[in-house]
């Protein structure tokens, strides 16, 4: 009998030994998976548990402009300038200051014109209550002689009634010239009045137009020139703007957050490149919609609560803070790995979405 040759069974496999390279590459996926599900739950909900801002350097700036109706006959700075308290920013020529200031000085001497007649007048009429003065006491000294040869019966009723309707004349006179005076002296004190305010007009008119010399309220940066040499502006029509020197971050923090912030914490600003030391200046108890850089597309603008962010690092003995108006990111100095990675991983997809799947 021929002995059959055994078979393996069908559903019996040789045991295989997994190799290493299968264990690494699913410690690889679950790695990125790990990665990717941190970044998501960093970039969604990252700012409810620690502090990421976003900000915008600024700094306290004013608008140079005209009071008057003006030309504009010289810009003598340009944007990114620094200027000092006092500078020259620009000069005017205004017609209507112009004529003013005519105005003013006619009024001027049509008012010192009156003053001088009824100076004249004044004098006059007070030598004239002198004579009429002396009229008078003659007037009553011979009112009392006749009144005296009248009781003697040296002249009769009517001669000393005479003499009196004189001395009443020469009292009505008297009183009239002492009343003119008293006019005169105060119509010489309006005009004398007004004469000091039409001259304190004038000189403020002169001082706050400077002959069209508009200047620099205090040193800073020139940050826009709104108008160029021949326009016309009106008054309250912003020709330059200029920036404190002092720059400070305006930074926008998420309400309802899982963390607090108080005035005083150290934080870390980063424009993207570099990092700048700084500290919470005020926490502001109100919120502000975001500004168009910040925003999200397709998104209802959201509003945030402002914190104020000062720097604080110095280099060469000046402040060290990113340009102005370049905006930022605000955090804690303690999670900067995790900003880092945020960094790197929006720059590769942005990179991705820019050179498309072909690349």
């Amino acid at each position: 009998m021929r002995r059959l040759k055994s078979r393996p069974a069908r559903d019996a496999l040789a045991t295989q030994p997994r190799s290493r390279g299968g264990r690494l590459g699913r410690f690889v996926y679950l790695s990125l998976l790990l990665g990717l599900a941190l970044w998501l739950i960093n970039a969604f909900f990252g700012h409810l548990i620690y502090l990421r801002a976003q900000g915008l350097v600024v700094a306290d700036a004013a608008e140079l402009s005209s009071e008057y109706t003006a030309t504009v006959t010289e810009v003598l700075v340009e944007r990114g300038d620094r200027v000092s308290a006092g500078q020259v920013v620009a000069r005017l020529r205004s017609q209507t200051v112009s004529e003013r200031i005519a105005r003013i000085a006619t009024d001027i001497a049509d008012i010192q014109g009156r003053l001088t007649e009824a100076e004249a007048e004044l004098a006059a009429r007070r030598r004239l209550v002198g004579e009429a003065e002396l009229r008078r006491q003659d007037a009553q000294r011979v009112l009392k002689q006749f009144e005296d040869a009248e009781r003697q019966g040296l002249v009769s009723k009517r001669e000393r009634v005479s003499v009196a309707n004189e001395l009443y004349r020469a009292l009505s006179e008297v009183e009239s010239l002492r009343s003119a005076i008293d006019g005169l002296a105060a119509e010489r004190q309006s005009l004398q009045r007004r004469l000091a305010s039409a001259e304190e007009a004038l000189a403020d008119l002169r001082r706050d137009f400077d002959s069209g010399a508009l200047k620099a309220a205090f040193s800073g940066l020139v940050t826009d020139v709104m108008v160029l040499e021949g326009a016309v502006v009106t008054p309250g029509q912003a020709i330059a703007r200029i920036a404190d020197s002092g720059r400070y971050v305006l930074a926008y923090r998420a309400t309802g957050t899982l963390y607090q912030v108080a005035v005083g914490e150290p934080v870390v600003v980063s424009d993207g490149v570099e990092r700048y030391a700084g500290q919470i200046g005020a926490v502001l108890p109100l919120t502000a919609q975001l500004p168009e850089e910040f925003r999200e597309t397709f998104r209802p603008a959201a509003r945030e609560q402002v914190l104020r962010i000062d720097f604080l690092g110095r280099e060469n003995g000046a402040v060290a803070a990113p340009p102005l108006y370049a905006t930022v990111e605000v955090r804690r100095p303690n999670i900067w790995f995790l900003a880092r990675l945020s960094h790197l991983v929006r720059a590769w997809a942005a990179s991705f979405a820019a050179d498309g799947p072909s690349s």
